[in-house]
């Protein structure tokens, strides 16, 4: 089964300050998933570049397979993807 959400070798920061370093993950269309970590490890910037309120630096997300990387977040949400 093909993951439904799919998180590829991204680099994603602020300005200058790289936050995520080559992240890969996967999440499946039935189930739930977690992410949990101290503050500052990056959940947050990593939520925000696969919702587009962030440009990833590189690496590709893929949501339904369409890669939704560098979309705007009103597009990503019309792919029916959401950040809540």
């Amino acid at each position: 089964m093909n993951p439904i959400l799919s998180v590829e070798g991204v680099t994603a920061g602020y300005g200058r300050v790289t936050v995520l370093h080559d992240i890969s993950l996967e999440a499946g269309r039935f189930g739930n998933v977690g992410l949990f970590g101290p503050n500052g490890h990056g959940k947050t910037t990593l939520l925000r570049a696969v919702s587009g309120l962030l440009q990833p630096k590189s690496g590709r997300i893929l949501f339904d397979g369409q890669d939704i990387a560098g979309r705007s977040a009103r597009a990503i949400v019309g792919a029916g993807l959401i950040h809540v």
